[in-house]
C-alpha cells in the first residue's frame, strides 16, 4: 500500500454506520504509521446507520448489554460503560448487564469510542469525516477513485466497502399517490409519517420481523388505538429472547454435523428433547456460536442454496429474537384481539374508492387472491441483503458495471476471499477493495451481528496496517 499522491497513505471507508465505523475505531486505535483515513457517510454522526439512528427509546437491542461490545478481548466494555451513564447510577451491575437498552444508546457509545480513537491516535495518524455519499468508484493501478453526490473527487489507496443493509422498499406505491396522501408508510423509523396513522381504526403491516415490532412500539406510542393486520410471507413473528445458559453439547459431540440438512435435522430433534424434559430450547443459539464460521464455510453450495430458500424465515425467528418487553407488547395485542397475524403475500396496493388502501393478496399456499380495505399501510419488511446490478444505488450499479464485484456465493451481498478483499468480475481478487458488514450475507451466515462486525474487523485492520508496514519499511542496502 504505497500513497499515490505522495502524502500519507490513504483508506476511504464507504459508509458510516456501526461496520465502518468499527474499522476506523481499530485503525485509528492499532496505527503506528503515518495514515489517513476518510469516511464517507452522508449522516451528520458516524456509527448509528441504519439500526442505532432511532430515538425512539422503545428501539431496544435485541440481546443484554453484555453481548454488545466493540471489543472481544474487552468482553464487558459497553457494560463498563453503561455503568457511568445516568440513567445506569447506582444499578447493580449484573442488572445492567441484562439489561436491554434503547439502540441510540449503544450509537451514543460507538460514537464516543470514535471520538476516543482519534484523540488517541498516534503521530501522523488521521481522520475525517465526509458527509457526502459515494456514488461512483473506479480504481487503477494506482489505487482508488471516488467520485461524490456533491461533486467532489477522492483519491485513496485502498476502499472498505461498509454500506451496511439498504433499506426493501417493496414497489407497492409506484406513483407515490397513497404516500402523498400519507396512507402507506414506507420508512418505518419515519415517526411524522407514522403519526399521521395515529387516528385510522385498521392498519396493515406488511412483514413480520423484528422491524414489525419497531413500528408497533412506534405507533403505541403516539397513541395508536385500533387494530393491526400483519401479513408476513410465511406467517413468523420473532419470540420473546430469553437468556438461559448455552447448551453444553448442542448436537450431542464435539462438533456440529457436516452437511446443513443433519444441522437443521438435529437442532430440531435436539429442541423436542430439551422441551420435553422441562427445559429452555432457548439454550442452543448461544451454544451454536462457536460452531457458526466453520459449519458454514464447509457446506456446500447448495446446502447454502437450500438453507437460504427454505429455512432462513425459521432461523430467523430461531436466533433474531424480539426483547422481552417489546415481545410482551406484541403478545398482549394478539391477546386483546388488536394485532392478528396471518401468511400471506401482499401483491398490491391500490387506492380505495371509499377511501383508504385496497390491499391485494395471497394466503400461503393459496392461488386464490383476496382483497381488503385498510386505512393504512406500513412496509415492515425490513433490510434488503440483495446486492446486485439492479439495486438502486447508483455505488452499487456502478461497481457492477464496472466489474469490480460479483454477487456472493448464494445470490446475496458479493463475494469477497478470506482476506475480505473484493472478488470481481474476472474471478480475481482486488488489491484496492475490501468488503465489511452485511454484504457478505451468504458468504458469512450471520454478518451483521456486533461480535461478527467485530472480527471482522479485527482481520480486516491487521491485513491494511501489515500491508502499510511493509510499504513503508526502509529499503535494506545489500553490502557484497
Amino acid at each position: 500500500m504505497v500513497a499515490h499522491h505522495g502524502g500519507a497513505p490513504e483508506i476511504v471507508i464507504v459508509g458510516g454506520g456501526l461496520s465502518g465505523t468499527a474499522l476506523a475505531i481499530k485503525l485509528l486505535r492499532e496505527a503506528q504509521q503515518a495514515l489517513a483515513i476518510r469516511l464517507v457517510d452522508p449522516c451528520a454522526q458516524p456509527g448509528r446507520g441504519l439500526a442505532y439512528s432511532t430515538r425512539e427509546p422503545g428501539h431496544l437491542v435485541n440481546g443484554p448489554a453484555l453481548l454488545f461490545t466493540l471489543y472481544p478481548e474487552q468482553p464487558e466494555h459497553f457494560v463498563d460503560w453503561l455503568t457511568l451513564q445516568p440513567e445506569f447510577a447506582g444499578q447493580p451491575r449484573d442488572a445492567v448487564a441484562q439489561a436491554y437498552v434503547p439502540r441510540w444508546r449503544f450509537g451514543d457509545y460507538v460514537s464516543e469510542q470514535l471520538r476516543q480513537a482519534q484523540q488517541q491516535a498516534a503521530p501522523g495518524v488521521t481522520f475525517e469525516h465526509v458527509q457526502a455519499r459515494v456514488e461512483d468508484l473506479d480504481v487503477s493501478s494506482n489505487g482508488v477513485t471516488l467520485a461524490l453526490d456533491a461533486g467532489r473527487v477522492l483519491l485513496a489507496d485502498h476502499a472498505v466497502l461498509a454500506l451496511g443493509v439498504f433499506q426493501s422498499r417493496p414497489r407497492f406505491d409506484a406513483n407515490g399517490r397513497l404516500t402523498q396522501a400519507g396512507q402507506y408508510v414506507a420508512n418505518v423509523w419515519d415517526c411524522s409519517r407514522l403519526a399521521a396513522l395515529v387516528d385510522a381504526d385498521e392498519l396493515v403491516l406488511v412483514g413480520g420481523s423484528l422491524t414489525m415490532i419497531d413500528a408497533v412500539v412506534s405507533l403505541e406510542k403516539l397513541g395508536y388505538r385500533g387494530t393491526y393486520k400483519v401479513l408476513a410471507r410465511h406467517g413468523l413473528t420473532p419470540v420473546e429472547r430469553r437468556n438461559p445458559a448455552p447448551d453444553e453439547a448442542p448436537f450431542g459431540r464435539v462438533g456440529p454435523p457436516r452437511t446443513l440438512r443433519q444441522v437443521v435435522r438435529e437442532l430440531r430433534e435436539k429442541a423436542r428433547t430439551i422441551i420435553a424434559h422441562g427445559g429452555d430450547w432457548q439454550s442452543l443459539p448461544g451454544a451454536l456460536r462457536p460452531y457458526l464460521a466453520d459449519w458454514w464455510h464447509n457446506a456446500a453450495l447448495i446446502d447454502r442454496q437450500r438453507f437460504f430458500r427454505h429455512v432462513r424465515p425459521h432461523w430467523d425467528v430461531f436466533l433474531h429474537r424480539a426483547p422481552p418487553v417489546s415481545a410482551a407488547l406484541v403478545d398482549a395485542l394478539r391477546t386483546s384481539g388488536r394485532l392478528s397475524v396471518e401468511a400471506a403475500i401482499v401483491n398490491d396496493l391500490a387506492e380505495a374508492l371509499e377511501g383508504g388502501v385496497n390491499v391485494r393478496y395471497r394466503l400461503r399456499g393459496s392461488e386464490e387472491e383476496r382483497t381488503m380495505v385498510a386505512q393504512g399501510v406500513v412496509n415492515c419488511t425490513g433490510p434488503d441483503y440483495r446486492w446486485h446490478a439492479g439495486c438502486e444505488q447508483p455505488l452499487v450499479r456502478n461497481l457492477f458495471s464496472r466489474g469490480l464485484v460479483q454477487t456472493g456465493p448464494v445470490g446475496l451481498g458479493i463475494t469477497v476471499d478470506p482476506s475480505l478483499a473484493a472478488i470481481a468480475a474476472n474471478g480475481a481478487a482486488s488489491p484496492h477493495i475490501s468488503v465489511l458488514g452485511a454484504a457478505l450475507r451468504g458468504t458469512i451466515v450471520e454478518p451483521g451481528t456486533v461480535i461478527e462486525i467485530a472480527n471482522q474487523t479485527t482481520r480486516l485492520s491487521a491485513r491494511l496496517l501489515a500491508a502499510l508496514s511493509v510499504a513503508q519499511a526502509p529499503a535494506v542496502l545489500q553490502v557484497s
